[in-house]
């Protein structure tokens, strides 16, 4: 009996050996709980550091670098690059992604602020992305997940999160403020930078989800909404198509062609300018990083940056305007790194209307930015 003992306690010790060790090299380390073996790289996102995986650092160093971080400089992220505004490219590029989803690395050019709030609830019209009926299901599923709780499977503002039903069937909240009614009026009459900028920044009590949901998925919970307020009759907004870069690439290999300028000026559909001012509006980023990825790829190339304005006001200040808003676009495609010797900028005032000024359509029209393509 001492003998078998004695064999147990050595295969106890054998066992416990063969069970556990660190991890050192290309070996992953060993234990019997809980998951026998850790992989010996860092995991974004993930807390492996075990007692036997700790490796070479300390615990507050292992934990630094695994907390999520921006991409390494000059590099660009698979769902950055996958998306534009540009209606042709982007329909080109998902055929060539195959579906693949886009991350959440996506530009958004609007800070934690009321003031960029009410700019981008302004600003941001329409849906980049189809509504289907795939799209609305996956919209309600996360809507249910991350919203519903909160705002209530209906929009009605009582998800079982915050609202509890007393004995005279009155809502109870567990907040101070009932969440918003999202089918109510108010948001029905929003625009979707409304919706879209309370998910990357969130408000009040809510949280931010930027963090929770792909570029994509953000658009299908806001389809979903939608879907809420409107039911069937909700139609998506035409999403407005940016600067058409196939249009600009034929321009230049025009003007490269032929020596000459371009036969017609290429006009702008999203640069735009607050009221009376030449500062850029946020949106205008979009379209302008596709004339800066333009040019970059054909350094030899010459624009001219034309700025007009309708014919409401003094016409000296106008042009002054007009000249002011050319070179804010000249200043912003400098920035990027486009060669300012190779772009000249100038206002034309309300000199070269497009359309009648006698109508709101007509000066609409004739409040524009173009370029025109000069040659090499």
């Amino acid at each position: 009996m001492k003998k078998l003992n004695t064999l147990f306690a050595i295969a106890l010790v054998a066992l416990i050996i063969a069970s556990c060790g660190s991890a050192g090299g290309e070996f992953t380390g060993s234990e019997y709980m809980p998951d026998m073996a850790h992989s010996i790289a860092y995991e974004a996102n993930t807390n492996n550091y075990y007692s036997f995986n700790r490796r070479h650092t300390e615990e507050a160093d292992y934990l630094k670098m695994i907390q999520p971080r921006k991409p390494v400089t000059n590099t660009i992220p698979r769902g950055y690059a996958g998306y534009t505004s540009d209606a042709v490219l982007w329909e080109s590029r998902q055929e060539a992604m195959k579906g693949l989803p886009m991350n959440g690395s996506m530009p958004y050019y609007y800070e934690n602020t009321e003031e960029d709030r009410t700019r981008a609830t302004a600003e941001i019209m329409g849906n980049p992305f189809p509504l289907t009926e795939k799209g609305l299901d996956k919209g309600k599923e996360l809507y249910n997940v991350y919203c519903g709780i909160c705002h209530g499977e209906k929009g009605d503002g009582n998800g079982y999160l915050v609202a509890d039903k007393t004995k005279d069937g009155q809502a109870k909240y567990a907040y101070p403020n009932q969440p918003s009614v999202l089918i109510n009026d108010e948001y029905k009459a929003s625009n979707e930078g409304r919706f879209y900028h309370v998910i990357m920044h969130g408000k009040n009590v809510m949280g931010a989800y930027k963090d929770k949901l792909s570029f994509e998925e953000r658009w299908q919970v806001i389809h979903y909404i939608r879907n809420l307020q409107f039911g069937d009759e909700y139609k998506p907004k035409a999403y407005t198509v940016a600067f058409d870069s196939s249009t600009v690439s034929e321009a230049i290999t025009e003007a490269l062609e032929s020596g000459n300028a371009s036969s017609s000026a290429l006009e702008f559909k999203n640069v735009a300018f607050t009221t009376g001012s030449s500062e850029l509006i946020a949106t205008s980023r979009e379209e302008l990083d596709i004339l800066v990825s333009i040019l970059l790829d054909n350094e030899n190339v010459k624009i001219q940056i034309n700025g007009h304005t309708d014919n409401v006001g003094d016409a000296t200040k106008n042009q002054k305007l007009s000249k002011e808003r050319a070179k804010a676009v000249y200043t912003y495609l400098v920035d990027k790194g486009v060669n300012g010797e190779n772009i000249s900028f100038k206002g034309y005032g309300d000199t070269n209307p497009k359309a009648d000024n006698d109508t709101d359509s007509g000066r609409a029209q004739n409040r524009r930015t173009d370029i025109t393509v000069i040659g090499e």
